[in-house]
């Protein structure tokens, strides 16, 4: 987790971790008291939301 919090620029690891679980929960797997990301799911999760946010307007305003 620390290494996705430095990355993402957060304060803390609960922050990190909170901004994370409000997009999708079931990335997260608890293990041995450890929170780990599965990221193959995390991929999909992040995808999607990169292509909401990236989507495409033509010069007529239209969504692509």
């Amino acid at each position: 987790m620390r290494f996705i919090t430095d990355e993402l620029g957060f304060e803390s690891d609960a922050e990190c971790v909170e901004f994370l679980e409000k997009r999708n929960t079931d990335i997260f797997e608890q293990s041995a008291g450890k929170l780990k990301i599965k990221t193959k799911e995390a991929l999909e999760a992040f995808e999607l939301d990169k292509r909401r946010l990236f989507r495409v307007v033509d010069i007529k305003g239209q969504l692509g």
